[in-house]
């Protein structure tokens, strides 16, 4: 459901401790970073139903970025989003999981993270 990855995307962006985008930022500019695109190699994987609220909704995203390529072409990069109520059960170190699995399974040996403060758990 690409409108609650946006959404939680979103959340992430006003909250203003993890991605640098002013609150202001479109769903265009969002979509093109967190929605998977096949041409770009950008993949996006999501958890569901651990929000806290039972109802099965979006609880987490990661989204997997391939690197420009040359040098760099062995490192993927990688970032997430948590929903607020779903924190601090081990959701992001699942979803980091996965994607560090999946970013192997593309030939990457090394992964970069967008940003990493010190609020994070």
């Amino acid at each position: 459901d690409f409108k609650a990855i946006l959404s939680l995307a979103r959340i992430a962006v006003e909250e203003g401790d993890a991605f640098t985008w002013e609150d202001s930022v479109s769903n265009e500019e969002l979509a093109e970073y967190w929605l998977p695109c096949t041409k770009l190699q950008r993949q996006t994987f999501v958890a569901e139903g651990d929000d806290g609220s039972g109802s099965g909704r979006l609880a987490g995203v990661c989204c997997l970025h391939a690197t420009l390529g040359g040098r760099a072409g062995h490192c993927a990069s990688l970032a997430f989003a948590v929903a607020p109520a779903a924190r601090s059960r081990g959701l992001g170190k699942r979803l980091c999981a996965h994607a560090i699995e999946e970013a192997g399974r593309r030939g990457c040996s090394s992964i970069r993270l967008d940003r990493v403060v010190a609020s994070n758990s």
